[in-house]
């Protein structure tokens, strides 16, 4: 290896002359240098050992006389590993250009080959043994799927046995050092009596400096009022998503509120985009029926599935620069949205004739740049302030006879199943739907947005715009009752103030099935009907909700920024938070607050 490295400087030398021939003193300079610096240079090899380990990549590790081979995270999406979206040109777009000899580097399929080679090479280097690893959970403790090879190599050897290891729990029959990081955590949180001795092993003084420096920040930092009012102003803009984190953690608020940190931005199908697809498409159902001069109710249900089959494919093609045609799973997925909307647009329209309720505005934005209403200020004393934004997704109106009074309805889109949850409303965590409802109850002059004097608040509902769908037994079970499956799908789930029930479900039946109630002999709801409130139950809900918002208002222009994540069961606010690498909080030995069950008793009016 010496003589090799050598011999090419010697030829690098020897062209450095030739370049200079005709300045023959700088070349000799030149030559000098160089072999003064490559006088002090050494190049080599670690020696081979008896008892040698050697890390790599596999793609890089191909010496073929090792004994043992241990292959590591053999876990679904590691290894073979998930090929990457290209975020600026689609398969098929890269396909067109390969027929013009325009490669422009490997397809997934090419990737999911060199992947099975990759694993061809990682399991065939060993000589005597081979070791094949994967985790059962994740750091969070979600459960993990295993490597496809791992079918694989069950299917070659049906004989092999999976063995499972865990980590020694108290410390004492650890074989290995790294298997006391966890004990050691746990003797510092928790005093364990039979850890004391283990802690002060001289052995493990650099662990315990390591844990040290990673603590967060203290339970009960503060800011200065002084420092938050520079922060935010006598002003607060915010959202009541943005109150919401702030009950979720008040951190987490002072890191996206106050410090104004956000992720990039991917160019991908995501949640957030299937949401926003679906909500554009219904914006623009709903402008159409509107400037037709024409109600939700007035249309059939087959027309307005075919008017949303239109929209949605017009809506495919241009939203987010084309986002759903960069490859086929993209437009697969966007083929689903819309066929979802098209069954939920179908049960809404069936459920005209017993709802006297007619959708009256959507995506209705306050307090925003080029809004038509303003933002929503509360008062908190002391010169402070807080003015909330956002965007109502639908309101439905019923006009009262006399046309000075209307009945309010506020529906809210979601991806996915969603329903206000008791405890979440008690402590602030859950309250962008109530907030929407009492900031409309506000309103200085309803009339000139719905028509009417005054405005009585009636019910906040999440509607899941892909459908709840549960499975049956049979297949003809499920085609037989496909109205029904179809509307217990898409039922609505919220708040209601029952006194409204008879507008809002004028059958006079003893369960909902637009929205989720079940009556006793007597009409009223029984215990386990929470959607449905009483009238001055429902007020007191939205009384509260601006409670909560008062109360946090003042919490934060007082400097709260405590790290302090709820949990509810097994559900903690940090698996929602994306600021868990700034706030550094160690599940091992944070004390999380525990939001204490209560029972909901029956409705009380």
């Amino acid at each position: 290896l010496h003589a090799t490295v050598f011999e090419q400087m010697q030829s690098w030398l020897e062209n450095i002359e030739l370049a200079f021939a005709t300045d023959a003193w700088r070349a000799a300079e030149w030559v000098a240098i160089c072999e003064s610096g490559l006088s002090g240079m050494s190049a080599g090899i670690i020696p081979p050992a008896l008892d040698q380990v050697l890390i790599g990549t596999v793609d890089r590790s191909r010496n073929p006389e090792l004994d043992l081979v241990l292959v590591l995270g053999l876990n679904e999406g590691i290894f073979p590993a998930t090929p990457k979206v290209g975020n600026l040109l689609s398969e098929t777009e890269q396909a067109e250009l390969s027929k013009h000899d325009v490669n422009l580097g490997p397809d997934k399929l090419e990737l999911l080959g060199r992947e099975r080679f990759y694993g061809y090479i990682a399991c065939t280097r060993s000589r005597k043994r081979l070791v094949l690893t994967r985790a059962t959970h994740d750091r969070d403790g979600r459960a993990l799927n295993p490597s496809s090879f791992f079918s694989l190599f069950k299917q070659l050897f049906p004989t092999l046995e999976e063995e499972k290891f865990s980590l020694p729990q108290d410390g004492f029959n650890a074989e290995h050092r790294s298997e006391l990081i966890a004990p050691l955590i746990r003797a510092q949180t928790d005093n364990l009596e039979g850890l004391k001795n283990l802690v002060a092993w001289p052995a493990l003084a650099d662990w315990r400096n390591q844990i040290e420096t990673f603590a967060g920040l203290p339970k009960t930092e503060t800011l200065s009022p002084e420092l938050a009012g520079q922060l935010y102003g006598t002003t607060l803009k915010t959202s009541v998503s943005s109150l919401e984190q702030y009950a979720a953690c008040p951190f987490r608020f002072f890191v996206s509120a106050g410090m104004r940190a956000e992720e990039r931005r991917v160019f991908e199908v995501d949640v957030r985009e299937k949401g926003s697809f679906q909500h554009e498409i219904l914006a623009e159902f709903h402008a159409e029926l509107k400037g037709q001069g024409t109600k939700w109710r007035q249309i059939s249900p087959k027309l307005a599935r075919e008017k949303i089959g239109e929209i949605g494919q017009k809506k495919k093609a241009t939203f987010r620069a084309g986002l759903f045609e960069t490859d086929a799973q993209n437009d697969f997925a966007a083929r689903s949205l819309i066929e979802s909307l098209k069954d939920f647009v179908e049960t809404s329209i069936v459920w005209m004739e017993q709802y006297d309720f007619d959708p009256h505005t959507v995506e209705l934005d306050f307090g925003m740049k080029d809004s038509s209403l303003p933002a929503w200020e509360i008062d908190l004393g002391e010169g402070h302030k807080l003015a909330f934004r956002g965007i109502i997704d639908r309101i439905d109106i019923c006009t009262l006879p006399g046309g000075r009074e209307c009945l309010a309805v506020i529906v809210d889109y979601k991806s996915s199943a969603k329903q206000l949850e008791p405890l979440f409303l008690k402590h602030g965590v859950q309250l962008q739907l109530p907030a929407y409802l009492a900031f409309l109850r506000r309103l200085p002059n309803p009339e000139k947005l719905f028509g009417a004097q005054k405005l009585i608040p009636a019910g906040v509902f999440y509607v899941n715009l892909r459908g709840d769908f549960g499975s049956g037994k049979t297949r003809s079970e499920v085609l037989l009752n496909a109205v029904e499956i179809r509307q217990s799908a898409y039922q609505h789930a919220g708040r209601f103030d029952f006194s409204q029930l008879k507008h809002l479900d004028k059958r006079g039946a003893d369960s909902g099935t637009q929205f989720r109630y079940k009556l006793k002999n007597d009409k009223q709801p029984i215990a386990t009907s929470r959607d449905a409130m009483g009238e001055k139950e429902f007020g007191k809900l939205l009384d509260d909700v601006e409670q909560h918002l008062v109360r946090m208002g003042r919490e934060i222009f007082n400097g709260v920024v405590k790290i302090d994540p709820y949990q509810k069961g097994t559900l903690r606010a940090c698996a929602q938070c994306d600021y868990v690498t700034i706030c550094r909080i160690d599940p091992w030995r944070h004390k999380y607050r525990d939001l204490s069950r209560e029972s909901v008793g029956p409705v009380k009016d």
